[in-house]
């Protein structure tokens, strides 16, 4: 069985739905982890005032507590993305990302750095020194952009990084995937990484992608349930055929899109079920004053569980909690969106072992 390495945000009901998986299936995830910023997007005041500073934010986010990085997966090893936290961040100037990386392995979790093939000058420098301190290696993520720019930015990185291949876990992440585009993308993939052969010659390589739709509200009607593509899960199969010279991991973003909020929101209720080559939505009624009707996800996971015909409750922690709930009601938007990543989660592994 291959390693999944699913990109995902420190949102509760990413690192939550990981939290539930058993140490045992844990060991075929290699999480890529994108920190985010603890303060607004300039141009947007907060709704809310936040009750705790900047460096206090990035402690709770790595934390043994509940909600924080190493609360939710121990000593797991996981790629750690701060890239997106701005650089004067914190009082004392240090660069958040050297600092997170050094109060993760404090508290004993293994933490490998990620960095961009092209990326921000203070950013790589910080990450370059981290992983002589850290010893745990690095990541590189290649972006869509990356791969058309070639490789002469990542043989800059290397040089910055001074790590052999070995040492270095390579994800080729093109985000948002197009639905028909499964063929096309595998095939750009496979020309793109004739620069970075040997493949073999990394600690790994991942292929990643998000298939989800974009704007559900595009390609799906309130009270209503449609079917789509995983295509991204499909052009991985397509590439593995291709580069049959190394072990390509498989990567996916989860049930949502990679600029999709998993926490819950305004919106409607939804359920996102992971099939073999698919997801079943299923979309619930039309807020009210731009409030979700209350109860609406237990009627939508009613529906779910009386027409899915091998629908098994004890299949993964999701899929316990949409049975617990459908019919005894309660849950938040944040719980609901937990049990469709529990369930992805599950599913692929599935998909992967059978794939191997």
């Amino acid at each position: 069985m291959g390693t999944y390495v699913p990109i995902l945000s420190n949102k509760q009901a990413e690192l939550h739905s990981l939290a539930d998986i058993p140490a045992p299936d844990r060991e075929s995830m290699l999480p890529l982890i994108v920190v985010r910023d603890p303060r607004p997007p300039r141009g947007r005041k907060s709704e809310r005032p936040r009750p705790w500073s900047p460096e206090t934010h990035l402690r709770r986010a790595a934390s043994h507590e509940n909600d924080g990085l190493v609360g939710c997966l121990g000593s797991d090893r996981i790629l750690l993305d701060i890239s997106q936290v701005d650089r004067n961040i914190l009082e004392s100037g240090e660069h958040p990302a050297a600092w997170l990386l050094r109060y993760c392995r404090d508290l004993g979790m293994t933490t490998v750095p990620v960095i961009g093939a092209h990326g921000d000058g203070e950013y790589r420098r910080a990450i370059a020194g981290a992983t002589r301190v850290l010893h745990t290696g690095a990541c590189i993520r290649v972006r869509r952009d990356d791969l058309v720019a070639g490789a002469e930015g990542l043989r800059s990185l290397l040089r910055d990084l001074d790590l052999p291949r070995a040492e270095i876990d390579l994800v080729v992440d093109l985000e948002a995937l197009a639905v028909d585009r499964a063929r096309f993308m595998a095939d750009v993939v496979r020309k793109a990484l004739e620069g970075f052969r040997p493949l073999n010659g990394w600690r790994s390589v991942s292929l990643c992608a998000g298939a989800f739709p974009m704007v559900l509200a595009d390609v799906l009607d309130h009270d209503s349930e449609g079917s789509f593509s995983r295509t991204d899960y499909a052009m991985w199969r397509h590439a593995c055929a291709d580069l049959g010279e190394c072990d390509l991991q498989f990567g996916d973003y989860g049930p949502v899109t990679p600029s999709d909020d998993a926490g819950g929101g305004l919106g409607a209720a939804n359920l996102r079920f992971a099939r073999p080559t698919h997801w079943r939505v299923l979309r619930g009624l039309a807020p009210e004053d731009k409030t979700p009707v209350p109860e609406d996800h237990n009627r939508l996971g009613r529906l779910l569980i009386e027409s899915t015909a091998d629908f098994d409750p004890l299949h993964c922690a999701g899929c316990e909690f949409i049975a617990k709930k459908a019919y005894n009601g309660g849950g938040n938007a944040k719980q609901w969106r937990q049990a469709d990543f529990g369930h992805h989660f599950a599913t692929v592994r599935e998909h992967l072992k059978s794939a191997a």
